[in-house]
């Protein structure tokens, strides 16, 4: 399952939410930062990227959960293979450099965000492709259900 977290965009914050266990083995159950604070979103080959010494997590190769150091910056990991990677780069003075994860539709959030990041949504969205009617939702929250979005009030 390549699609290990969600990434929700919310009055101008990006949280990241590990998904299951990976919560556990990250020691964080969510990241929340400004929208401010990101400074660049990409899609990645994960042998594109050096994961660093692991500070706090498990890297087992094929997964890799928690918090690296690399190149004097700390980094936030949560992916597993196979797939590519979602990064986004954070500005200077948070506390991780880079957020690296694993969603099912990288290419697709990624735009999202970069349009987020532009100011031409207006409104909450939830770009997870595990959201359903059984997920913690709220009515007009938005769902990534495939490479389009598609609006899914909850009830």
């Amino acid at each position: 399952m390549t699609h290990r977290n969600a990434v929700l965009l919310n009055d101008g914050q990006l949280v990241v939410q590990p998904r299951g266990f990976d919560a556990l083995w990250c020691f964080r159950r969510r990241v929340i930062l400004p929208t401010s604070a990101v400074a660049e979103v990409q899609v990645v080959s994960k042998t594109a990227v050096k994961r660093g010494i692991r500070v706090l997590g498990i890297d087992l190769g094929y997964k890799i959960c928690g918090t690296f150091r690399s190149n004097g910056s700390m980094n936030f990991w949560n992916f597993r293979k196979p797939g590519h990677l979602l990064v986004i780069r954070l500005k200077s003075g948070f506390e991780y450099a880079h957020l690296y994860l694993s969603v099912k539709y990288p290419e697709s959030i990624a735009g999202f965000i970069r349009e987020h990041m532009t100011g031409e949504v207006g409104r909450t969205m939830q770009l997870s492709s595990w959201a359903s009617s059984s997920s913690r939702s709220i009515t007009g929250w938005m769902s990534c259900k495939g490479t389009d979005f598609h609006s899914h009030a909850a009830a």
